[in-house]
């Protein structure tokens, strides 16, 4: 059934929203929710592991009788001492269609396909790894010839960690491959004056990276001793 001018204007006068809790905020209208082919879309959360999502519907002028999605009512959700209506849907388990019944035969009853828009996956885990990566904390500290490299383990599967050590002359170069087991510091030493940079990389059991951080600048500079030093 299509939606008409009446169905359409008392459908932007109820709020909507779709959340994975019981927090939620209305920031659209429920007609906003019904794209032109005459779908209503429920966008997933970004963290797509989770697939039990929550529509939401504000209804200040009671002008729904009831809100179904496959024959099922929605149940009143009550926060702050007001009730919301609430439909439950599931990405596994995706629903066909939401039926709309309004009060006192204003309009006639609009039922609208379901339609699940599942996010980009890959948005998700590079957030998820980005965040993995940041516990790692590199640090170094710096002597005459010598840095010394600090770091975490980002979980109990680390197994194996490898740094990565670059020098600078006319362009980047890879000098050394460090790799430890157990600790989580180490310290290089023999290294002339110059820029240099350090990744560390965390690997499990099966040699599967877990975790990495960009490359880290440092540089050892040549003792300023002043003009007038002496050294015995």
């Amino acid at each position: 059934m299509n939606m008409d001018k009446y169905q359409k204007f008392v459908l932007e006068h109820i709020g909507c929203c779709v959340s994975v809790n019981e927090e939620f905020s209305f920031n659209t209208s429920l007609v906003d929710f019904i794209n032109s082919n005459e779908e209503f879309e429920v966008k997933q959360n970004e963290n797509y592991n989770i697939k039990k999502h929550y529509i939401y519907f504000k209804d200040n002028g009671d002008q729904l009788s009831s809100i179904k999605v496959d024959g099922k009512k929605a149940e009143n959700f009550e926060l702050n001492g007001k009730k919301y209506p609430r439909v439950e849907v599931n990405f596994d388990k995706p629903a066909k269609e939401i039926t709309f019944e309004f009060a006192d035969g204003i309009c006639e009853p609009l039922t609208c396909k379901l339609k699940f828009v599942e996010v980009d996956h890959g948005i998700y885990d590079s957030k998820v790894q980005a965040e993995i990566n940041a516990s790692i904390k590199p640090e170094h500290k710096t002597g005459v010839d010598l840095v010394n490299i600090y770091w975490n383990l980002v979980s109990e599967k680390v197994e194996l960690t490898q740094i990565n050590l670059y020098a600078w002359t006319s362009e980047e170069r890879l000098i050394a491959k460090y790799k430890e087991t157990e600790a989580t510091f180490k310290s290089v030493t023999g290294l002339a004056f110059g820029t240099y940079f350090y990744e560390i990389i965390e690997f499990d059991k099966d040699g599967k990276e877990l975790a990495r951080t960009g490359k880290i600048q440092f540089r050892l500079n040549k003792p300023d001793y002043g003009e007038n030093t002496v050294i015995i």
